[in-house]
């Protein structure tokens, strides 16, 4: 699905398509998604939460990776658009969580979680991810995180060794 939203922002951009059509595409594919990650599935990974950055809206690349976390033996607990950093990090404490994905699609996105993550109180145990258009390894290293990147099922693969870092 990740190459055919790619087309279709791209479509947009460019003028080829509507704001409808691309909110029809991408409304038709979220619907798949979260079809895909209600199919319960035994957990063998451990748990992991996932959530948009404060501020991010666009949320479908998050929800594929939620979909093939789960597919590969992770329990997830999606939290979806514009989540408080301090509430996404408080549900991963209490469920005790292994790992934490955030994505930021915005330079304002990613600076308002870097800035909610200095401000609040991390488990030592807990693997923190970001990914999204306005992810990039420097600020994966600002936040004491790992950058997903844009290969989702090899990222993915990487996070099933207890120790896995995502380049």
């Amino acid at each position: 699905m990740q190459p055919l939203l790619v087309h279709v922002g791209e479509a947009w951009h460019a003028g080829t398509f509507s704001i409808g059509q691309e909110h029809l595409v991408t409304s038709a594919v979220r619907a798949r998604l979260e079809r895909k990650l209600a199919e319960t599935r035994a957990a063998v990974h451990g748990r992991a939460v996932l959530a948009c950055g404060p501020g991010e809206r666009h949320e479908l690349g998050l929800l594929m990776l939620a979909v093939l976390l789960r597919a590969d033996g992770w329990d997830i607990a999606y939290l979806g658009p514009d989540m408080p950093v301090d509430e996404t990090m408080r549900l991963a404490r209490e469920s005790n969580a292994q790992l934490v994905a955030f994505s930021v699609g915005t330079r304002e996105a990613a600076d308002a979680l870097e800035a909610g993550l200095h401000e609040t109180e991390r488990p030592t145990n807990l693997s923190l991810l970001v990914g999204g258009i306005a992810a990039n390894p420097v600020l994966a290293g600002r936040i004491g995180g790992s950058y997903l990147g844009s290969d989702l099922p090899k990222a993915t693969a990487a996070l099933r060794a207890p120790t896995a870092t995502v380049a």
